[in-house]
């Protein structure tokens, strides 16, 4: 990039690369323009027009005076970019003079290599992350994961991938043999397939760290083999003092609602809820869970209930275990077999923790009650399902575009 010492925040960019008129641009093309001091970001406009009305690619908030447009465009077209300037007040600059660049044709793109995992690795993750070298002239990349080496049970896939890595989701089973591929795509059409590369999955299962889901008023993972709140995502209660609960009460629709009497960590509180599947596989339906709860024990009177629902948008709780004791006062987790429910997806367990009372519902109120939940995917077995799943996560550089 050039630098321009001399601009205030006003001052419109100006285009440096490609050149006015270019052609033969990569899909992926490179826009490059001169720095602004005093600015906080920039905005990109890429349209097919000259007057801007059919924005085809655009991007904004970049914090560095260049840009790969993503995603890729259209083999053998004309297009129009300009860039202003942003400050962090919220205005902007005017618009640079805009410039044109022509897209190169059709060429024949090379089938990447595939680097990661190794061929015929072991222990590799259930969300194993595959990573193969970049192609020439490439806008994109699909990947398929297949039970068998001829790929006619494909169980994951990703197609417009764009970047050359990609974590498989959702997450595998574990102690099977896979076999996957990559191929390189653009706007004109896709490469051959990579030579196909094989891995077996792990039999060790690190339960995935929740994350709060704003929909259903609660932590929730995806299908895993094992879902954690981890240390802080439901810890304390209410908003007792010292421990206030982060996105109380973290139940689903936020429905039952827990007591806020007490001093954190002096009395009553549920401060983490794991489970994971006991042979360290993907959860599917019928296997077994160990769910670990973790709570704050004030005495004896203390005791634990757990729930579980098959269904997280109208929740009907079964209790799988009530009336479970605190033996002393302090830190105390228990642990609790349970069976995943017979159908696939969103489940999800409750933990409660009353002081004293009966456990005549999935829901007891009472100023030192707390009440935690846990939502999970459940999937059907790999081997039973030759679909490929939609779902994608994508490795790599960030860019901020629509």
């Amino acid at each position: 990039d050039t630098p321009v010492t001399s601009a205030q925040s006003s001052t419109a960019p100006a285009l440096s690369t490609p050149a006015s008129g270019a052609t033969g641009v990569e899909l992926l093309a490179v826009l490059d323009w001169a720095d602004v001091t005093g600015v906080s970001g920039y905005e990109v406009q890429v349209a097919t027009d000259s007057a801007f009305t059919n924005v085809v690619r655009s991007a904004n908030s970049l914090v560095a005076s260049t840009w790969t447009v993503s995603p890729g465009l259209t083999a053998t077209t004309a297009y129009h970019w300009r860039v202003r300037a942003l400050n962090s007040c919220g205005g902007t600059s005017g618009w640079s003079a805009a410039r044109s660049f022509t897209t190169r044709g059709c060429v024949n793109l090379a089938a990447p290599t595939l680097s990661s995992p190794a061929n015929g690795a072991t222990g590799v993750a259930l969300g194993a992350s595959l990573d193969w070298t970049d192609v020439a002239s490439a806008s994109g990349y699909d990947v398929q994961v297949a039970t068998d080496s001829a790929f006619t049970n494909v169980v994951r896939s990703a197609t417009g991938l764009g970047s050359s890595a990609w974590n498989v989701t959702p997450a595998l089973s574990n102690l099977t043999a896979y076999h996957w591929r990559a191929r390189a795509t653009d706007s004109c059409g896709a490469s051959a397939y990579s030579a196909a590369s094989s891995f077996t999955t792990t039999n060790v299962c690190t339960p995935v760290v929740a994350s709060y889901n704003a929909t259903l008023r609660a932590p929730a993972c995806g299908s895993v083999c094992g879902c954690d709140t981890g240390p802080t995502l439901v810890n304390g209660r209410g908003t007792v003092s010292g421990g206030v609960e982060p996105n109380q009460p973290n139940t689903l629709g936020a429905t039952c609602t827990d007591g806020s009497t007490g001093t954190y960590h002096a009395d009553e509180s549920i401060d983490r809820v794991s489970l994971k599947t006991v042979d360290q596989g993907l959860i599917t339906p019928g296997k077994q869970l160990t769910v670990d709860v973790t709570v704050w024990c004030y005495g004896t009177t203390d005791q634990l209930d757990l729930y579980y629902t098959t269904n997280t948008t109208t929740p009907a709780w079964t209790a799988v275990t009530t009336a479970q004791p605190c033996t002393a006062v302090g830190a105390k987790t228990f642990s609790i077999p349970v069976t995943v429910g017979s159908t696939t997806g969103q489940h999800a367990v409750r933990a409660q923790f009353r002081f004293g009372g009966t456990a005549t519902s999935a829901c007891v109120t009472g100023s030192y009650n707390d009440h935690d939940d846990l939502a999970f995917g459940v999937v059907a077995p790999v081997a039973a399902s030759a679909s490929s799943p939609a779902a994608k996560q994508v490795q790599g550089r960030t860019v901020t575009a629509r």
